[in-house]
Order: C-alpha cells, then sequence, then structure tokens
C-alpha cells in the first residue's frame, strides 16, 4: 500500500496529526508526518523560510525509492502539495485536500483569502510590525480553528500556536495541466468551517474541480474534532 504523507497547516505543526496518524498506523498504513520549517518544534531562522522550503521539506518525506505516496494536505498546505505535484508527479498517487487552499496558477492565499468575508481569520490576525509574521489572537484560536474540539486540545492549540510566517502566504502559485494537472486529486469538505470557509472551498473547487468531494461536518480542523471520521475519509480517498 502507498505510504502516506500528512502536512500541516498554517499556525500548526506535525503534532496536530497524532491522532489521525495514530488511526492510519492501527489500519495498517505506513505514515510520515513531516514538520514543516517554522512550525511546530522546527527553529529554521525566518529569513530561511519560504514556500520552496516547505516543499523540500515534504519531498524528503516522500523518501528516495520508487513507490509513490498519497500526500494529505491541510489548510495552508494546499499549496504546498499543488507545488510537490508540480515538482514531483511521478512520485505521487494522489492528492488529499482537507479544507485546503487548491489555487490556480498565477493565485496566492493572500489573494484568494480575500474573497472569503464570513472568514474568522482576518479579524483575529495579529501583524508584526513589518508584516513577515502574522499571529492569531489567543482568545480567538478556538473560534477561528476549533469551535469543536475538546478542551484539551484547545489548551495545547494556545500553548504550540507559533507566529505565522507571511512570505508564503503571497508566494503564487505555479502550476501546469502536464504536471499538477496529472495527479489523481481530492478534496475533504470541512462544513462548520470558520477559517477557509464552506463558501470559500465551493469556490476554490469549481475553478479546479477534484475527482471526488466528500464532507465533514466539523470546523477548520477535523484532525482535532473528529480524528476517527477524517481516517475513515482519507482511507476511503485512498482506496478510490
Amino acid at each position: 500500500m502507498n505510504k502516506i504523507v500528512l502536512v500541516h497547516g498554517a499556525w500548526l505543526g506535525a503534532w496536530c496529526w497524532k491522532g489521525v496518524a495514530s488511526e492510519l498506523r492501527k489500519a495498517g498504513r505506513e505514515v510520515v508526518v513531516p514538520e514543516l520549517p517554522g512550525h511546530g518544534d522546527d527553529q529554521t531562522p525566518l529569513e530561511k523560510i519560504s514556500l520552496d522550503a516547505y516543499v523540500d521539506t515534504v519531498a524528503a518525506a516522500l523518501g528516495d525509492h520508487a513507490a509513490k505516496s498519497i500526500v494529505v494536505g491541510h489548510s495552508m498546505a494546499g499549496i504546498v502539495l499543488s507545488f510537490l505535484a508540480e515538482r514531483l508527479p511521478a512520485r505521487i498517487e494522489k492528492l488529499i485536500y482537507v479544507s485546503a487552499y487548491l489555487l490556480q496558477d498565477g493565485e496566492n492565499i493572500t489573494q484568494v483569502s480575500m474573497a472569503a468575508t464570513d472568514s474568522l481569520v482576518g479579524p483575529n490576525m495579529v501583524p508584526a510590525a513589518d508584516w513577515s509574521t502574522i499571529g492569531i489572537k489567543p482568545d480567538g484560536l478556538k473560534e477561528v480553528f476549533a469551535a469543536d474540539a475538546p478542551d484539551a486540545v484547545i489548551a495545547e492549540l494556545r500553548k504550540r500556536a507559533r507566529p505565522e510566517p507571511s512570505g508564503p502566504f503571497n508566494a503564487p502559485v505555479s502550476v501546469t495541466p502536464a504536471r499538477f494537472g496529472s495527479v489523481s486529486r481530492f478534496y475533504i469538505k470541512t462544513l462548520n468551517d470558520r477559517a477557509v470557509t464552506p463558501a470559500l472551498q465551493d469556490a476554490m473547487l469549481a475553478k479546479t474541480p477534484c475527482d471526488r468531494v466528500v464532507s465533514l461536518s466539523t470546523s477548520h480542523t477535523p484532525f482535532f474534532a473528529n480524528p476517527v471520521g477524517l481516517t475513515a475519509k482519507i482511507i476511503d480517498l485512498s482506496n478510490s
């Protein structure tokens, strides 16, 4: 069976996937969970953090053998998946976007997210003076990302959340039909999402259709609210 690579999104780290990774391993799947530069416990200096660095990290997680991997990305990691597929289409069996940014050639997250006027991210952002990083108000983390998560998870989120490097948000996606377009892609919608809202997810899917779209009735972080349900969706799409 194909290895599954789980890629976290903004303001999070590899730690957010621990419940899903555990469930996938119970199901007999090989799982790798990379830590993107400047996230979780990684201490990469801000000046060395870029979208290319994110893609390099996930590319390394694919390993050096010829077998293809299934790559799952949450939120901001959607652009990492798309760039990875453009760079290494022959190494990827499937892309699975989880409430993730699915952008067209030339778009960036900052530009596309502005259309989500119903998102709570903007009102809760705390930018650095030079906009090099963007934080989220601690009191807003639950409402923005994880309104349906257990209290213990919210406490961990507030403890671990770090200001997000803003450079990758502004990096335009560069994808082509011949490379990115050759990789099968799937999408897991989050119907109660207040960050990458359902309206924004639908708008992205209308422009960049996927082979199959499924839904979960959760907030932006289904790995917190319903790790068993999310795992089932990942396995189902992996077997499609």
